[in-house]
């Protein structure tokens, strides 16, 4: 999956890089002999080869795309920007917006401070809980702004433990937590995302099907979003998903060279990408699936072993075949993220119930994106993985209307597309059963 280190990613979905400056003219007529001059010395050998297999693979990626999902649209097509969620992400992309998002949730807050302490009473002997929350995220404008959204829309309590999010974030307020987890921060993050869950970013890894699944359950069950968050959190780092599989927290959970992210996010996302790899194994500093190493060394010997019987039997082919797999098994690299089945088995595990994955190709789009277009008018988020210039990426499809179909997009930011380009994009859809 499309990780935010892409080109693609660091630049605001739907604009352009800027054309560069045409060549003047003296460029343009200048003698081949000058051009010859100036260019660069040849690659080396290895180089250009390595260069025309990458090249090769790239048209062959290409080629099976449009075979199996047909014509994709050039380029990232219609996709708008209209909602920077993350304020980290806001932050980068444009300081000055986030600086009046602050400004404006100080002024919203003082507007509504009135109906806050009303609320507030109202809580009776749970304002303590309340109070306890709003001094440790106080610092945070955005995170306090929030709370205060929480509890005056009535998200914030609920008829049991199960869906109370007031008892889940004072857990996570009076609980140890793992050695190097700063409350504040955590606490901030957890506020903010479960009053609007779009705020939750992948960041700089390939995690977007871990990211939207999050997000599903953030909008879904708010309070078994900071159930999980706060089981990580604590020393032992282990939690219990709906379908009663159990997910750890990340050895290397605060490794400096995820510094993008915030505390919800390398808390949980690295325990749901290694639940549904399955035999894998998650490497967060290399953002890859693995093997255990004897097990990937052995299963490259037995490729490599097949490769020279094979060229000793005059199947050439066959043996430059096994070859590769036995290079590429040795390497130990088994992409990043998660691919369809492996989405499929952690959303289930997460939701507690039946979802269906369902690939869409050139013979099953229409009736394919019309169960997705009725799923979004039943009020449902979807998730979908939709095919991008570099890859697929994971996205939950909230809203088709006037054309457009609005996207919580797991960079951290709401997108619209229309609806016709979102049809021709889509590759796979998860339904509930």
């Amino acid at each position: 999956m499309i990780s935010s280190t892409d080109p693609i990613a660091r630049r605001p979905i739907g604009t352009r890089p800027a054309p560069t400056a045409a060549p003047p003219a003296a460029a343009a007529t200048a003698p081949k002999v000058a051009a010859r001059a100036s260019a660069p010395a040849p690659a080396p050998l290895l180089q250009r080869v390595l260069g025309g297999i990458a090249g090769l693979s790239q048209t062959l990626k290409n080629g099976a795309a449009w075979a199996i999902y047909g014509r994709m649209p050039e380029g990232l097509g219609g996709f708008k920007v209209t909602d920077w969620a993350n304020p980290a992400l806001q932050a980068k992309a444009n300081p000055q917006a986030a600086a009046a998002r602050r400004q404006a949730a100080l002024s919203e807050r003082a507007a509504n401070a009135e109906a806050e302490r009303a609320a507030r009473t109202a809580l009776a002997a749970r304002a303590e809980s309340y109070d306890r929350l709003a001094s440790l995220i106080d610092a945070d404008p955005l995170a306090r702004r929030a709370l205060q959204n929480l509890l005056l829309t009535g998200r914030l309590t609920g008829p049991n433990a199960t869906t109370d999010l007031l008892a889940r974030l004072d857990a996570a307020a009076r609980q140890p937590l793992v050695p190097g987890l700063d409350r504040a921060a955590l606490l901030a993050d957890l506020v903010n995302e479960c009053d609007d869950p779009a705020r939750i970013a992948q960041g700089d890894k390939n995690s977007c099907t871990a990211t939207a699944a999050t997000i599903l359950v953030a909008r879904r069950e708010p309070a078994e979003y900071a159930r999980l968050v706060g089981e990580l959190a604590r020393p032992a780092g282990v939690a219990r998903l709906a379908d009663g599989a159990t997910i750890h927290r990340a050895p290397n959970w605060a490794d400096p060279g995820d510094g993008s992210r915030g505390p919800t996010v390398k808390l949980l996302q690295p325990a749901l990408i290694e639940h549904g790899n399955g035999p894998l194994r998650y490497d967060l500093a290399g953002d890859a699936n693995r093997l255990p190493r004897p097990l990937s060394l052995a299963l490259a010997g037995v490729a490599a072993a097949g490769a020279v019987l094979a060229f000793r039997f005059g199947r050439r082919l066959l043996a430059i075949e096994l070859g590769a797999v036995a290079a590429g098994v040795a390497c130990n690299w088994f992409g990043s993220g998660l691919i369809g089945p492996q989405a499929g088995h952690m959303v289930e595990s997460l939701t507690g119930r039946k979802w269906r994955s369902q690939v869409v190709w050139r013979g099953n789009r229409d009736g394919a994106f019309a169960k997705l277009e009725a799923a979004v008018k039943q009020g449902q988020a979807v998730p979908c993985a939709i095919w991008l210039p570099i890859g697929g990426h994971q996205v939950l499809v909230e809203k088709i209307a006037g054309g457009l179909a609005h996207l919580v997009n797991p960079w951290g930011m709401r997108n619209t597309l229309p609806v016709a380009e979102l049809k021709a994009r889509v590759v796979s859809v998860n339904l509930p059963a």
